[in-house]
Parts: C-alpha cells; structure tokens; sequence
C-alpha cells in the first residue's frame, strides 16, 4: 500500500525485462544512492525506512534460498565430517539436533564470516 506513494509513476523494479542484467543487491544501492536532485524516496521519512527493511529482507532472502539451492555447486557435501561430529555431541547431551544449514564464510554476517574477518589481539 506504501509503494505507490513512493513511486508515483510506477517505476520498474529490478526484474523489468528492459533492464541490463544486474543484482538485487546493485539495484537497491542504485536506488539508494544520495543524488543532488530531489528524491521522492529519500524524503518520505518511515516510508523510506520500510522500503528498505523490505529491500533488506527480500535480498537476504535470496541470498540465503541460491546458497539452499546450489549446495552441490558450493560443495556443501565436504562437510559430512562436521555434521558427524553435531550428531554426536547431540547424542552425547541427550537433546535432538534440527535441521543443519552450513553457511559458507563468504556470506556476510554468517557466524564463520565474522571470525574470519576478525583477528584476535593478544593482550600485552
């Protein structure tokens, strides 16, 4: 319902058929972008605010349904070893292990992305 107040002549999304091939993800930072002409979508105030929440949602979405989708791509399978040891511990606590989804370091935010681009500073 908020969509056509902030897009008033119906502009195309970023799966319009005249569009060169890009991203979710480089279409919103196009559309996101500050400009020196005036913006009706960086002026709406919470309008704005949920259009990018959604915008948000919708490519972690995606992101997240191509890594579930292509995990013989990603060669999720060279973790069996790590999904052997889950069980086990489980086993070994009693409690009952869901369902496992490995997220590669490469996904921003994922657990394993976060320490990989940390580093540890030894206190002097």
């Amino acid at each position: 319902m908020v969509y056509p107040l902030l897009f008033p002549h119906g502009e195309c999304g970023w799966n319009s058929a005249e569009r060169v091939r890009v991203t979710q993800l480089q279409y919103y930072s196009y559309r996101f972008a500050v400009r020196n002409e005036f913006g009706i979508l960086h002026s709406n105030g919470k309008f704005f605010q949920q259009y990018v929440v959604d915008a948000y949602v919708k490519t972690e979405g995606s992101r997240l349904n191509y890594l579930r989708l292509n995990k013989k791509d990603l060669r999720m399978e060279l973790y069996e070893g790590l999904l052997d040891a889950l069980q086990t511990e489980a086993t070994n606590n009693g409690s009952k292990m869901g369902k496992l989804i490995i997220l590669p370091s490469s996904f921003q935010g994922s657990p394993r992305h976060m320490q990989q681009n940390s580093m540890i500073c030894p206190l002097s």
